[in-house]
This record gives structure tokens, C-alpha cells and sequence, in this order.
């Protein structure tokens, strides 16, 4: 996770808000929306994603 997301170490991101992780409110609404539907079904999540580095470059992602 860290060199992915161009974060030093772990205590950089764990315990903050998954927001962090996603270039925009839009887009992380959607995953947690699709996360929140898929668990309360009983549905594996999949599904691609947009995320943002910490120098604020996006990337297309797989969640699974």
C-alpha cells in the first residue's frame, strides 16, 4: 500500500478516512455506496476505482 499510494510508511494512512485514497467526494462515494450494498447482500465486491497517489496522480484500480 505505502509504494503504491506514495505514502513513507503505514502510520501515514491507517486509522484516517478511506477519502484519502480517492481523487474525488464522487468517487469515493460511489465505492462505499457499491461496498456498503455488496456486504449487506452478501455479494463479493469487484469493481474498478479510481485512486489518488499522494503527489495527486490518479490511477485506475480493481477493488476484489
Amino acid at each position: 500500500m505505502c509504494n503504491m499510494f506514495g505514502f513513507e510508511s503505514e502510520s501515514n494512512y491507517r486509522k484516517k478516512n478511506l477519502r484519502i485514497f480517492f481523487p474525488s467526494t464522487e468517487e469515493h462515494d460511489r465505492v462505499e455506496n457499491m461496498i456498503i450494498q455488496n456486504l449487506s447482500n452478501e455479494i463479493p465486491i469487484v469493481s474498478d476505482a479510481l485512486f489518488q497517489r499522494t503527489n495527486k496522480d490518479v490511477f485506475m484500480g480493481n477493488l476484489k
